[in-house]
């Protein structure tokens, strides 16, 4: 009975399938074989659970009632999750007159070697498997040509057995070794060397961070370039390569804007993608001047279309835009409102030609670039999931104390807006106070008021008002109020800018006088800072982030710089670029974004420097350690100043040269004063010197300081050439120099009709950015982050050129005079200060000077620092390019690590620093390294060969220590002298006692026991001979 019900179950499932011959369902049962003699059927003699190699043997059992094709394969999901047929073997199975014939055949399941064998130096590729089945099946001759060429044989089968089973795990599997070959002696050796190897999978980008901390964008051309690379797994990168036409990735970003398009405009930038020369690829995410998002893609036929969505972003609040692409579908949903529960959602399905997108190609920007400018605001953090699709709802949200919340912006908003209000309230009650301050300032009788105001009736509706209630005012608001009073009481209009101003100068007053009044001076400067003072923010970030005087608090430090970077602060976007460029202050080190910082002061450097202001001052890097450079300061009160204006003005060319120089760029300690160089330059070229004619013209043909006159530049130029042949050098050289400019022009013109390549133009820029042209330095850089069609972008070249040009900012000069000035009044504190505005901007000598004051410590002026100031600013002084390090920082890290300061000792860095400062040719350095070979040390010969040490010196440490003293001694700094000379003499007195100490020995044994036989023998002698002469005298 039992058999009966088998075969009935079975004959349904015939017949199911042959009903469902589209997609038949699989069935893993095993026929009976005396369940029916007039049916096929075919099964798996004792199924395997596990494959392991690649000649895994199993008997198929079959039956067929016609001649059919029967088939067994292997398939299973390889690594990216795909149902690969790894085997197949087919064969005819013919009809049998005997019916009850069961038929067997054994097959060998042959594995390619990726997923039969383990990984060695002859199977590099090993793959991991899942869902791994052994399928057989029988078809009919009729289907066998169609599924042959579908490959779905077991799908049109009527009669199939699928059977799990599992693949063992690579490093379960057998080694793989030459098949039916003899093995040459080196297969032992190769086998043996990868036997233990296992193999690891390189780090794949599949979820790039491209923006891992807040970016500030402030509706200008400067944004963060980046470039995403081809995966390395070959699988990978093929099903990417695939989806370039058919595209399917995921964008998460987040925007806190302030205001959307700025200008004329019409569209700005959240992010775009472009080619080196500007050409616009798929993805363009857009903001339109209302808001509203723009999404521009390009197709297959190189077509841009777009799509507008129906909403606009939220402003002055953080929100999430989710960006969700499948092939021609686009989906974008915007979370904002508290806790991001508010959800703003719209889809679009492209109905044209494919979409073009390759991420792997040209480059990306997040906010603006050169060809599109980008929104005012912050982007926070944009992560894209590359190749798959991801569900809003499973896109974690950054944590709490990601520093996008920690900035706190909408709070900082608020709290200036209650400020403001306040003001505005107190402007108005000055007014009032001010309209009514002719009337008596106590209240009248209403009485008194009708009999006065009897003749004219329509005046009674005006009673007289009492004096106005003083609200009583924080101690802190005083200034600000007195301020809005004297404007009011002036007649002016009230001006918030002026009033910032004002707040700020007064705020540095205090600090000028004394840097302990910062207590009092930083509520005044939030102020100014509410007002939107840059200078005021910037102060702000610098004493949080040290702490003088005030707890240190990085992340609000980190606000009021990215506040004033917002405005296009030069300092503060130098600070930032700084920060991202080395990693500080708990800022993520990405050179790139710190691109976008030092590329926009770099721009506007050369304008600044042309542009005239009184405060602007030549970026003199002067070092406190440098007594001689500080001595040649002065300012218009110094003696200095007063005996150079007296010779200028008896003819002496070198003291009008000296001076107008001096006064035309802001240097030696004097403010920029364009007229008065002028005349100088005028007296110097009246004497026919060529140089003095030279800067003369330049000034008149530009007209700084004096009105624009070409002609009388070009007189200049000429003047006096048959006198005088140094002019025509001067002439010849700035012929030279338009000569140079002409070819680059003229190679950049063809660039631009014809379209080669750029690099020979980036040629011409980089031998003018070496020779001192800041516009060709800012080229190189431009060029260089973006690469040209032969030379791939290089991220380095490209910030050091922009931080280069942007350090010589006349902003940054000003911060380090005032520092110098108050070193020289004996103002230690606040000169500390400057230095740290100068340092936290990235500017070496700031570092180095700012460490220098808190290692002497003046009157403990580190006793009101928080951070640590020493270690710390020599360390960021030392990273920078070689030529710019001072050696006496170098000394400094290195007795950092010699001595183990703060639990930090290692005696090959030290070494190392010791090596950089010995190149520089200090004596202390080459010192240094002898004493640490005295001491035991080995100096690593690297650093040896770097000094130019002979081979013969370094084999052995006499000869070594000699040649390290006798350059020490041989220095040009004579207070080396001494110390060097007394350290080779022991060293040569060393060496004499280890190469004669035999000898020494024994002359000295020979020469001591001589002696003391010669003693005693003339003591016994003495003896003798006073015994005698007592006996005689006897």
């Amino acid at each position: 009975m039992y058999i009966y019900i088998k075969c009935f179950i079975f004959m349904i499932g015939i017949k199911f399938s042959k009903c469902k011959m589209e997609n038949p369902k699989t069935m893993s049962v095993v026929i009976n074989k005396e369940s029916s003699l007039l049916e096929d059927y075919i099964q798996i003699k004792e199924p395997l659970a596990t494959i392991s190699g690649a000649f895994t043997k199993v008997t198929v059992e079959y039956r067929c009632t016609e001649d059919k094709f029967v088939g067994v394969e292997v398939v299973a999901d390889t690594n990216l999750d795909v149902s690969q047929k790894l085997f197949q073997k087919v064969w005819r199975c013919h009809k049998s007159n005997e019916l009850s014939v069961i038929k067997l055949k054994k097959v060998k399941l042959k594995l390619p070697p990726e997923v039969a064998y383990n990984y060695n130096a002859f199977n590099k590729h090993v793959t991991v498997t899942s869902r791994s089945k052994v399928r057989i099946w029988m078809l009919d001759n009729d289907l066998w040509s169609s599924c042959f060429r579908q490959r779905n044989c077991y799908t049109k089968s009527s009669v199939k057995v699928s059977y799990d089973v599992q693949i063992s795990p690579p490093f379960s599997r057998p080694y793989y070794k030459p098949y039916k070959q003899c093995k040459t002696w080196g297969w032992d050796i190769v086998a043996m060397i990868t036997f233990d190897i296992i193999p690891t999978c390189p780090c794949e980008e599949e979820t790039i961070e491209a923006i891992k901390y807040p970016v500030v964008l402030g509706g200008d051309a400067y944004g963060v370039y980046r470039q995403f690379r081809p995966y390395n797994n070959p699988d990978l990168e093929r099903t990417r390569q695939d989806q370039i036409a058919r595209p399917m990735f995921t964008l998460s970003i987040w925007l806190y804007i302030l205001e959307y398009c700025r200008g004329p405009s019409m569209l700005c930038s959240i992010m775009h993608h472009f080619t080196w020369n500007g050409q616009f690829k798929s993805i363009m995410l857009l903001l339109t001047p209302e808001g509203r998002i723009h999404i521009q893609i390009e197709n297959i036929q190189r077509q841009h279309t777009a799509g507008l969505s129906y909403f606009s972003i939220p402003k002055n609040q953080w929100v999430r835009l989710i960006l969700q692409f499948q092939i021609q579908t686009w989906r974008l949903v915007v979370n904002y409102g508290e806790n991001f529960k508010e959800i703003l959602e719209t889809e679009y399905r492209h109905p044209g030609e494919p979409i073009l997108y390759d991420d792997a190609k040209d480059l990306f920007t997040f906010g603006g670039s050169e060809y599109m400018q980008s929104f005012k605001g912050y982007i926070g953090q944009a992560t894209i999931y590359r190749n798959k699709i991801i569900e809003p709802r499973n896109i974690p949200m950054p944590s709490k104390f990601h520093p996008m919340f920690e900035l706190k912006l909408t709070r900082r908003e608020e709290k200036c807006s209650k400020y403001l209000e306040w003001v505005s309230s107190r402007i108005t009650a000055h007014k009032d106070r001010y309209i009514y301050s002719a009337q008596k300032k106590t209240c009248r009788h209403p009485f008194v008021k009708m009999v006065q105001s009897a003749i004219d009736y329509d005046n009674l509706t005006t009673l007289p008002t009492c004096k106005l209630a003083r609200k009583k005012n924080n101690r802190y608001r005083k200034q600000v109020d007195r301020i809005v009073k004297k404007m009011v009481s002036d007649g002016e209009e009230v001006d918030f800018n002026q009033i910032a101003d004002l707040l700020y100068q007064n705020a540095t007053a205090a600090l000028d006088e004394r840097l302990d009044n910062i207590r009092d001076a930083f509520p005044v400067l939030k102020q100014a800072a509410c007002y939107g003072n840059m200078d005021a923010m910037y102060t702000i970030s610098v004493i949080l982030n040290n702490g003088i005087y005030i707890k240190a608090d990085e992340i609000q430090s980190q606000a009021y710089l990215m506040l004033a970077a917002l405005d296009n602060h030069r300092l503060a976007a130098l600070a930032l670029g700084h920060k991202h460029r080395y990693g500080t202050d708990g800022v993520t080190e990405d050179w790139e974004q710190s691109y976008r910082y030092y590329k926009f002061v770099a721009d506007t450097t050369n304008a600044d420097k042309e542009r005239h202001k009184d405060t602007d001052v030549y970026t003199e890097s002067i070092r406190l350690t440098d007594e001689v450079a500080i001595h040649e300061q002065t300012d218009e009160d110094g003696d200095i100043f007063h005996w150079l204006t007296f010779q200028a003005k008896q003819g002496v060319l070198s003291a009008q040269n000296r001076i107008g120089r001096a006064l035309f760029w802001g240097q030696q300690g004097l403010k920029r004063n364009l007229a008065t160089a002028v005349e100088y330059f005028k007296m110097s070229a009246e004497t026919g010197d060529a140089q003095s004619q030279y800067d003369y013209g330049i000034v008149l043909l530009r007209g700084q300081g004096v009105k624009k006159t070409i002609q009388a530049g070009l007189m200049s130029y000429t003047r006096q050439q048959s006198e005088n042949p140094a002019a025509i050098n001067a002439i010849v050289l700035a012929r030279m120099h338009l000569a140079e400019l002409i070819k680059l022009l003229s190679s950049m013109s063809r660039h631009i009709e014809c379209n080669p390549p750029l690099d020979k133009a980036l040629n011409y820029f980089m031998y003018a950015a070496a020779r001192g042209q800041m516009d060709a330095g800012v080229a190189v850089a431009f060029q260089t982050i973006k690469g040209t069609s032969r030379q791939p972008r290089n991220v380095y070249t490209a910030v050091e050129w922009a931080r280069f040009i942007a350090e010589k900012n006349p902003s940054i000069g000003l911060a380090l005079r005032k520092a110098l000035h108050a070193y020289r009044k004996g103002k230690s504190d606040v000169s500390l200060f400057y230095y740290a505005l100068a340092a936290d901007a990235g500017l070496e000598v700031g570092s180095f000077n700012n460490a220098w004051l808190c290692e002497e410590n003046k009157d403990g002026i580190t006793s009101f620092i928080e951070k640590e100031c020493v270690w710390s600013r020599y360390n960021l002084s030392t990273q920078r390019e070689p030529q710019f390090v001072d050696p006496y920082a170098l000394l400094k890290m290195g007795d950092y690590y010699w001595y183990g300061c703060e639990g930090v000792r290692d005696s090959k860095l030290a070494a190392s620093y010791y090596a950089e400062a010995a190149k520089k040719h200090d004596p202390q350095a080459l010192f240094n390294l002898g004493f640490m070979i005295e001491e035991g040390v080995e100096v690593p010969r690297k650093h040896l060969r770097d000094l130019r040490v002979p081979e013969r010196f370094i084999s052995n440490n006499i000869t070594l220590l000699e040649y390290l003293y006798t350059r020490c001694k041989d220095s040009h700094k004579s207070e080396a002298y001494v110390p060097c000379s007394i350290a080779l003499w022991r060293v040569q007195a060393l060496a004499f006692w280890t190469k004669y100490q035999i000898a020494i020995k024994i002359t000295s044994f020979t020469g001591i026991a001589s002696t003391t036989a010669l003693s005693v023998y003339v003591l016994v002698r003495t003896h003798l001979r006073s015994h005698i002469d007592r006996t005689d005298s006897i």
